[in-house]
């Protein structure tokens, strides 16, 4: 990447990227958020279809840049549906970058403002269940948050459910280390700060807990357990003091959530649950809501096939680490959410039903020439060449692709000689960027789903056509068991997605 590449170059004392401006390949779409020493940016992927937030870091301090890298590092392990996923991550001109989900909806925090009716206790159970799933995939790691908080949770749209997605692991470490920095600085967000943390002793998933149950008490009670005017008041408190039984902070409450915030807040980390989920358990418990597992897979609303995790909405706006000492690294986000048109771009649409043939999955050839791309080259006969060199499908130049996007999954990268560039995405069992590449979520673009089906099988299209980068883009997914994991994306500059359907899609030998 050159200096060029770059309107308005991020870096120390450079100008602010503008819209339009581009970051390692990523258009500037507009500021999402931003700090002292960093931006959130809503941008456009410069492979996929997708709208992502770029978390951009500006502070040279080289403790906020380990951090940084640290929460790339560190999310980019953990595959959970309820853990923000990372798509990508670099260095532009000395600046590093992350890029993540964009998620379309608020953070808890702005949920706990709009007051009570907006988050009522059933909903605040359903949303820590959704956080303690996500928290314990990541205990279960060897990796503890140790900044749990309202705004590090995201809620998103999964047709009318909520999906939460923990978020900012920025601060976060393997376990069994000390809460302070070698200056002697707390890295927590001191309303959520367990007692251990605090105190600069040994740290473990207890820390968490203790974080996920002050978040529980302002969920149910709209404050903080310890409201006080100071830093050191608070300290005291979170040392010394028992937290008031929420339901004497919130009439009506029920009184059997008084004991599991007095468990969940033990200021001996021996005394509280032994799991975030053992903490949302005891929760539905105290409502009388029926327990179970605290995370449900919610079944395909198209096909069915999906058993394993939640579809994911899509928006993300980043929060950021914070510490007593120093200014979040990110403030709250805009909460505005995608506004997608049902309209397509021109009233041709992709066909439900095709006479091309195709083999079918279990008649397939063998592939040898692709090394660790062979099973997914294989299911593709006549869109991949079998070796690489040899021309795919419509003359396309096809080469393996090794990225974040799809957790370093086999996937195949091709373009072709009239602009149209597509990628073959194979995701591991249970991987949520399956779900988020094929809906994509492009600022601002038009979209159109629909079913198709063929000889070889059924599943569905998504076109579109983004008018901020005059693109044109489709995504497609299969029902049959051994393509349910794959997604292949497709792009053409200066053509609507409809030109993508008909000129690609319909004669595609799928």
């Amino acid at each position: 990447m050159t200096d060029h590449d770059v309107t308005g170059r991020v870096g120390s004392g450079a100008p602010e990227p503008t819209s339009g401006g581009v970051i390692a390949g990523y258009r500037i779409e507009r500021v999402l958020g931003a700090g002292g020493s960093g931006t959130v940016y809503l941008a456009r992927h410069p492979r996929l279809p997708r709208s992502v937030a770029l978390k951009v870091l500006h502070r040279a301090d080289s403790g906020f840049r380990e951090r940084f890298e640290r929460e790339a590092d560190l999310a980019a392990r953990l595959d959970h549906p309820n853990v923000i996923e990372i798509y990508d991550r670099g260095v532009a001109d000395g600046t590093p970058w992350i890029a993540m989900r964009y998620v379309a909806g608020p953070d808890v925090a702005q949920l706990v403002t709009r007051g009570p009716a907006t988050l009522p206790p059933r909903r605040a159970i359903s949303i820590l269940a959704g956080a303690a799933a996500g928290l314990d995939a990541a205990h279960r790691q060897g990796l503890i948050h140790r900044d749990v908080k309202p705004a590090n949770l995201l809620v998103g749209d999964d047709g009318g459910a909520d999906h939460v997605f923990v978020t900012d692991f920025g601060i976060a470490r393997s376990g069994d280390l000390t809460a302070l920095t070698a200056s002697g600085t707390l890295v927590a967000t001191l309303a959520y700060a367990a007692p251990e943390h605090l105190l600069g002793d040994t740290v473990d998933h207890r820390a968490d807990i203790y974080s996920l149950g002050c978040t529980l008490y302002e969920m149910l009670t709209g404050t903080v357990p310890f409201p006080r005017a100071s830093a050191a008041d608070t300290i005291r408190a979170h040392l010394n003091e028992p937290p008031p039984p929420p339901s004497r902070v919130r009439p009506g409450l029920p009184e059997s959530f008084d004991a599991v915030i007095a468990t969940a807040l033990a200021k001996n980390p021996a005394d509280r649950y032994d799991s975030c989920t053992a903490l949302a358990a005891a929760t539905q418990r105290a409502l009388g809501a029926p327990t179970g597992p605290t995370w449900s897979p919610t079944p395909n609303r198209r096909t069915g096939h999906r058993n394993l995790w939640v579809a994911a909405a899509a928006v993300i706006a980043v929060v950021a680490a914070a510490t007593i000492a120093a200014a979040t690294l990110l403030p709250a986000r805009t909460q505005q959410p995608i506004e997608t048109s049902t309209a397509a771009p021109s009233p041709t649409s992709p066909p439900t039903v095709t006479t091309t043939t195709a083999p079918t999955t279990s008649t397939l050839p063998p592939v040898t020439a692709w090394g660790r791309d062979n099973d997914l080259v294989a299911l593709f006969p006549g869109l991949l060449p079998t070796a690489p060199g040899l021309p795919g499908y419509q003359g396309a130049r096809c080469d393996d692709l090794n990225v974040l996007n799809n957790g370093g999954a086999p996937a195949i990268e091709c373009k072709q000689d009239n602009g149209i560039e597509w990628t073959v995405w194979s995701f591991r069992r249970g991987d949520p960027r399956r779900d988020s590449t094929f809906q994509t979520n492009l600022h601002d673009a038009s979209v159109r789903e629909q079913p198709w089906s063929r000889p070889s099988g059924t599943g569905r299209i998504r076109t579109g056509y983004y008018s901020g980068g005059n693109l044109g883009w489709a995504t497609i997914e299969f029902d049959d068991p051994a393509r349910a994991w794959v997604v292949i994306d497709l792009q053409w500059g200066s053509h609507p997605g409809t030109d993508i359907a008909d000129q690609w899609w319909t004669p595609a030998p799928l």
